[in-house]
C-alpha cells in the first residue's frame, strides 16, 4: 500500500490513485518514477499495449519535483495535481500510467481525447472514455508543458527494472523485465 518517494519516505498508494479499489490491484505488482527535467522530452507514450479502461483526474497542488523536493516534502507526488490512465493488458494486468503536475507544468494534456488539467476542478474527476478506446505500446498518452514525473504502477509484480536509479531512459527503451530472460 506504499510507493517510494525517495528512501525514508513513502506515500500511500490509495491517496495517490485517489481510490483504496484501485491501490488494491496493485498490492503484488511493482512500479516505476520516471523523474522528466525541463530539458528532458515531455511527451508521455505507453509502455504496453492495451485497452484504455478510465482516465482519472486528481486535483492538487504544483510542488516542484526535483530532487530537492522530493528530499523535504513528504508524500509530494500524492499531493501534487496527477491524471492516471488506466490500461487493461494481457501481460501485465491493469497498468496505471501516472502524470503528475509540478511548478511551472501547470497544464497536462490529453492525447487520446479531449481533455486538459488545471483548469480550476476541485475534486476527483472520473473521465469517460470512448468504448473501445484503445493504445499500442509506443503510442501517445499525454503531454507535459515543460517538465515533471510519471509514475507507472503494474498489477503483476513479476518484472524487475532494467535502468538503475538517476539512469537516463529513452523513449523505445524497456523499463523492466522478466527476471532470468534477456
Amino acid at each position: 500500500g506504499e510507493l517510494w518517494q525517495i528512501k525514508g519516505r513513502t506515500y500511500s498508494a490509495a491517496e495517490f490513485l485517489g481510490s483504496e479499489e484501485d491501490a488494491r490491484r496493485y498490492a503484488d505488482g511493482v512500479f516505476a518514477t520516471v523523474y522528466l527535467s525541463p530539458r528532458d522530452y515531455h511527451r508521455v507514450h505507453t509502455p504496453v499495449s492495451g485497452a484504455i479502461t478510465g482516465l482519472r483526474y486528481i486535483p492538487g497542488l504544483l510542488y516542484p519535483v526535483n530532487h530537492l523536493s522530493i528530499d523535504r516534502i513528504d508524500r509530494l507526488f500524492a499531493v501534487n495535481e496527477r491524471i492516471i490512465t488506466f490500461v487493461d493488458t494481457e501481460a501485465f494486468g491493469r497498468v496505471a500510467i501516472v502524470m503528475v503536475g509540478a511548478t511551472n507544468v501547470g497544464s497536462m494534456q490529453m492525447s487520446f481525447q479531449e481533455y486538459r488539467t488545471n483548469v480550476g476542478k476541485t475534486r476527483i474527476e472520473d473521465i469517460p472514455v470512448a468504448a473501445g478506446a484503445k493504445l499500442r505500446r509506443g503510442d501517445e498518452v499525454g503531454r507535459f508543458h515543460l517538465g515533471s514525473t510519471v509514475v507507472l504502477l503494474l498489477e503483476r509484480g513479476d518484472l524487475a527494472m532494467i535502468h538503475g536509479e538517476n539512469t537516463p531512459v529513452q523513449m523505445g527503451e524497456a523499463l523492466m523485465r522478466r527476471p532470468g530472460s534477456d
